[in-house]
């Protein structure tokens, strides 16, 4: 039995070998060299992340490095760039620049390709390629890996100690609110409700928003007075006059680790932090709230950006090869000290706490980015509110005619 286990095993570890050495074929063909371009932000960055590995692996490839830091820096468009660099094979496109790629067709579609490749897209997380599609109106043009979010991580022993029901992930922005107000107490005043490692209320008004459907950007205007904002901002306001709410002007989570935070909304650097700290307590994660129109949505989710074959390729095949081995295990493992997000491999990820940042679907996010002079009137009347020197209604008018205002002085500006 022993004997026949171990010969089952070689064989596995044999058809291992040679399917993994078939995957490559070209990249590791001893017979020719195979030469590629490939389009990253920074060639230090690439061969800092990448050189030691793809030399180890691939002795026969030879690439180039181009850094397209001007098209990341908007003094050249993407296409324009790649009209000056016709041999590029292989393009890490950036997460904000994906539409740009797409819209003007610089990208080949990867469905047909993975397709007959038998690629499994399944061994990532699922929104990270439902993410990736949203860009593509349904294709897929690049593969993700990275992704970052956002998630509610929370105390259960304050909870429990405060006999207050642990979140579950189904709670809308107000239940999660009110939920913050019960640790609010004199004889404890350094525990706080809830921790927004943002300097500011405004993205805590843009998400509520979001949740209910509402963006402050709306046919070339703002838009911040309507019955949904007014639902919004007393929602706001009361748990910010309750003080149950901390703003951070850097990312910190040692006030959670010390078990000073019932919940924390944190991205994947507080999260992995936190893991690292390993809380004395029980804690967990859930979803941050979800459109109430659209339950188990999201549209904080984002990827670093997404590897992808330039159109102008003159070798797909051995720059899907290259793509397929910059997003698996064995790259990820290696590269795992660089990420900027969670992996998006599924047997890369702790799939039990950190599942809360993708078992929401990803949504493309609403342009909602404002100028910062909006920015300062929206905390400023927020500040307002919160010290009872105005009403919500009334605030909401103000607000919007001067943010109107300053909204068509900085359009005319840039015309």
């Amino acid at each position: 039995m022993d004997i026949r286990k171990g010969l089952f095993s070689s064989i596995a570890a044999m058809l291992l070998l040679s399917s993994c050495q078939e995957e490559d074929r070209l990249l590791r063909s001893a017979d020719q060299k195979t030469t590629l371009e490939i389009a990253y932000f920074s060639e230090a960055n690439f061969k800092e992340k990448y050189r030691d590995l793809l030399d180890r692996e691939f002795p026969n490839l030879h690439y180039t490095i181009e850094s397209y830091s001007d098209v990341v820096k908007g003094k050249i468009s993407a296409e324009e760039w790649l009209n000056k660099h016709p041999d590029i094979d292989v393009i890490f496109v950036p997460g904000q620049q994906i539409n740009e790629y797409i819209d003007h067709g610089l990208l080949r579609d990867m469905d047909s390709i993975a397709t007959n490749d038998h690629y499994d897209l399944s061994l990532f997380v699922p929104s990270a390629i439902e993410f990736v599609r949203a860009y593509g109106n349904g294709k897929l043009y690049g593969i993700p890996s990275n992704f970052n979010s956002k998630a509610i991580l929370y105390n259960k022993q304050l909870f429990d100690l405060n006999h207050v029901a642990v979140p579950t992930g189904n709670e809308t922005w107000q239940d999660v609110l009110e939920k913050s107000i019960h640790f609010v107490s004199e004889n404890q005043p350094t525990i706080k409700g809830l921790q927004i490692d943002s300097p500011t209320p405004y993205f805590l008004l843009r998400d509520m928003g979001w949740s209910k459907g509402l963006s402050m950007y709306q046919s070339d205007n703002v838009s911040l007075n309507s019955k949904g904002w007014e639902s919004v901002w007393n929602t706001a306001s009361e748990a910010l006059k309750s003080g149950s709410i901390v703003f951070e002007q850097e990312p910190t989570v040692d006030e959670f680790v010390r078990g000073e935070r019932a919940m924390i909304l944190a991205s994947y650097e507080e999260y992995t932090h936190i893991v690292q700290q390993n809380p004395a307590f029980e804690w967990n994660a859930v979803p941050i709230p979800s459109e109430e129109d659209k339950p188990g949505t999201t549209r904080h989710f984002t990827v670093d950006g997404i590897y992808a074959i330039a159109n102008q390729t003159h070798d797909e095949d051995a720059a899907w090869e290259l793509i397929k081995f910059l997003n698996s295990e064995k790259t990820m493992r290696w590269t795992s000290q660089n990420n900027h997000g969670f992996p998006a491999l599924l047997s890369q990820i702790d799939q039990e706490r950190a599942a809360a940042y993708y078992h929401s679907s990803a949504l493309l996010p609403y342009n909602d980015y404002l100028s910062i002079s909006v920015y300062n009137l929206v905390n400023q009347t927020l500040g307002q509110i919160v010290d009872n020197k105005l009403d919500v209604q009334a605030a909401l008018e103000e607000l919007q005619s001067k943010a109107a205002i300053q909204f068509a002085e900085e359009q005319a500006g840039t015309s």
